[in-house]
């Protein structure tokens, strides 16, 4: 997947394929919407809401929905990327739309494991997302363009309550500057930093591994199914994904922990590809 900045023209798809999802209005998925009322008063995962359908105990959430648009021979169409494989020359857009503030990180990683940031921009600068203000990437109004080979791209969003000098080093020096931009001594701390920041992505990974953990609709029978095993494990914390349903445009993640926790919120939106040609990074103006 590449870079480009070319903006088709929108319009509506009056058919669908696997994985396009329709733009017509649809009633919001009932915990969802609980979701997004009861943390409308919330600035912080740390204020402490209790969400309806999970264990009083998890009042410590952090909550973001995320939607993937393509762009395609004059078309601007949502699409499930859990499901929705693409194709060379197609286009898209990410949006982000925070449900509580946190700071966010995000990283590209292409099929052959190449690792590139997004955000933030400057190490000294975190990008602290706010409650309801919607992050689009490219940031620069452009969009990513498939034109690599087949394989499985994929981005990494990850939301904490306070910066992350690991995360930060990396999106600065490792990410941020290609091979021959580095100075003889960054050099010598490349591979220390990528270790560091490895090291705390798995560390992020890891205590997520250890909460409940769903993705399907959230209805009445899956909540009461992670309380239940909630309550079994004695898990810290729940972590919850629910793709485009009911003709949704997009995926609510969220985690819900203990008041006292360090809550994170890990997310990898998966970007498939067909076969296409080797791929490179461009940049075009934008129409």
């Amino acid at each position: 997947m590449c870079m480009s900045s070319m903006i088709a023209r929108c319009s509506f798809l009056a058919v669908l394929g696997p994985g396009l999802l329709s733009v017509a209005p649809a009633a919001e998925p009932a915990f969802r919407e609980s979701v997004r009322r009861s943390l409308a008063s919330a600035k912080t995962a740390e204020e402490g809401k209790t969400l309806p359908g999970l264990p009083a105990d998890l009042e410590q959430v952090m909550a973001l929905e995320y939607s993937v648009v393509l762009y395609k021979e004059g078309i601007e169409q949502a699409v499930d990327p859990s499901i929705y494989s693409f194709r060379l020359g197609d286009k898209i857009r990410v949006r982000i739309q925070p449900l509580t503030g946190f700071y966010l990180y995000i990283f590209y990683e292409d099929a052959t494991g190449r690792r590139r940031c997004l955000l933030p921009a400057d190490r000294n600068t975190p990008w602290l997302a706010k409650q309801g203000q919607p992050v689009e990437l490219p940031t620069d109004g452009s969009v990513f363009e498939f034109d690599g080979k087949s394989g499985e791209d994929e981005l990494t969003v990850v939301a904490l309550t306070k910066p992350d000098d690991d995360l930060a080093a990396m999106c600065d020096l490792v990410c941020k500057k290609t091979e021959s931009k580095l100075t003889p001594e960054e050099r010598v701390t490349q591979g220390e930093l990528r270790a560091r920041c490895q090291a705390r992505l798995k560390v992020l990974e890891d205590l997520q591994s250890q909460a409940v953990r769903f993705r399907g609709p959230l209805d009445a029978a899956a909540l009461a199914k992670v309380s239940a095993e909630w309550k079994q494990q004695g898990a810290g914390a729940a972590v919850l994904e629910e793709p485009p349903i009911e003709r949704q445009t997009s995926t609510l993640a969220l985690s819900a922990s203990k008041i006292g926790a360090s809550p994170a919120l890990l997310v990898t939106i998966p970007l498939k590809s067909g076969p296409a040609k080797p791929d490179s990074i461009k940049s075009a103006k934008r129409r």
